[in-house]
């Protein structure tokens, strides 16, 4: 018995890890300094840590930014960058939705709010339910999304730090 659940277990594992894979392979980073820009991945290993600590599945944009800015200037290659437009354009990964985006007035470029709408209005991101269940409920999958995260997008020595600023060790 015990080896028909865990072999089904590792099917769902292996069936949830294909569908983040397919979302990761396709993430669009944008570029920043000669490579891929990190402000999307930065905001995911954010999103994994909050699923690894049990916490709400509701990301509240003012509440974030501080914490997301801190860490795209650490590890981020572009200073000038900000996180509202991560936190913005992840929606276009399948990966996160914002919450009445479609109500919330476009800036000037018109492809995102700008920052002060985003803080005014507590713009609300979120992974979608049945992605966000996987999070919380399978570690292996999270330390794969992790492990993916960090070999694609940082080297070595920062890699290590972001480990641990994130604590994903």
């Amino acid at each position: 018995m015990y080896g028909e659940f865990s072999a089904t277990r590792e099917f769902i594992d292996i069936i949830c890890m294909a569908g983040w894979n397919r979302i990761l392979a396709g993430l669009n980073t944008g570029k920043s300094g000669g490579g891929d820009a990190v402000n999307k991945p930065l905001l995911l290993l954010f999103v994994l840590t909050a699923a690894a600590r049990n916490r709400a599945n509701r990301f509240v944009f003012p509440e974030c930014e501080a914490s997301l800015r801190d860490a795209q200037m650490r590890f981020g290659s572009d200073p000038s960058s900000s996180p509202h437009m991560a936190f913005w354009h992840l929606q276009s990964d399948g990966c996160w939705l914002v919450n009445e985006a479609a109500t919330i007035p476009l800036g000037k470029d018109l492809k995102r709010p700008n920052i002060s709408t985003m803080r005014k209005l507590k713009v609300c991101g979120e992974v979608p339910d049945s992605l966000w269940k996987q999070l919380v409920e399978r570690p292996s999958l999270r330390r794969e999304l992790a492990t993916f995260l960090l070999l694609k997008y940082f080297k070595e020595p920062e890699r290590l730090k972001v480990i641990v600023y994130f604590w994903l060790s």
